[in-house]
């Protein structure tokens, strides 16, 4: 079993978080939980990753970056009016451009149009950078339309624009270390960058998770938030 290391958000007193999977109980950190949300959105499973993200959420309602996942589940749900509202809550005027972007970025892509989302998601990483979920999301749709090389490299810029730390660095540490592992990055994106991922596999990177993560590459079992 991976050595459990405490993490930032950890020492900084967020609370765990305890899920059901598969019918096993697992307490997992808040960038440990971060993680396997997006996981299981990477996996196509909306609805189990945008309830752990609300669960998410409801223990960090100022966390921007939390509120821009949470909005991008609310969307695939086709809960828009949810979407819409919790967005311009989160930037408020100041920020309305932003807002209205990432809203068209969402229902584009719970309607299917992964190209026009990438265009609106690609001006908001150009002309935002304090907001890493962006970088996070993009990753995930240029993996959504096959192109691994520039998910990773969104990837990695949400975890320099986080500052290397918190969830979204985490989880974007994990994700490219599951591509790495599974042998899914051309060999010249395999190796550049990115040294505490090359170094650690994402099974030392999830902890706990990685152990059944492995085990279940799939993930096919319930997920319920316990706590």
């Amino acid at each position: 079993m991976a050595k459990h290391v405490r993490t930032p958000q950890q020492i900084a007193g967020l609370p765990d978080v305890t899920i059901e999977l598969d019918g096993q109980v697992h307490t997992l950190s808040f960038e440990q939980a971060f993680a396997l949300a997006h996981r299981l959105w990477r996996r196509g499973r909306a609805r189990e990753a945008t309830e752990l993200h609300e669960a998410l959420w409801r223990r960090r309602p100022d966390c921007r970056d939390q509120s821009v996942l949470l909005a991008r589940g609310l969307a695939r749900l086709q809960q828009f009016d949810r979407c819409r509202e919790l967005l311009h809550s989160t930037f408020g005027e100041h920020d309305d451009t932003v807002a209205a972007l990432l809203y068209d970025a969402f229902v584009m892509r719970a309607l299917g149009d992964r190209r026009e989302a990438i265009r609106d998601l690609d001006v908001v990483v150009q002309e935002h950078d304090n907001l890493p979920a962006a970088c996070l999301i993009l990753g995930d749709l240029w993996e959504s339309v096959g192109n691994r090389s520039r998910a990773a490299a969104n990837w990695r810029l949400a975890a320099q624009r986080a500052g290397e730390r918190g969830p979204v660095a985490y989880s974007a540490h994990c994700q490219i270390a599951e591509l790495r592992r599974n042998k899914q990055l051309p060999s010249d994106v395999a190796s550049s960058g990115d040294p505490e991922s090359s170094a650690t596999d994402a099974s030392a990177l999830l902890g706990e998770w990685g152990r059944y993560a492995q085990a279940s590459p799939q993930m096919h079992g319930s997920l319920r938030v316990l706590s």
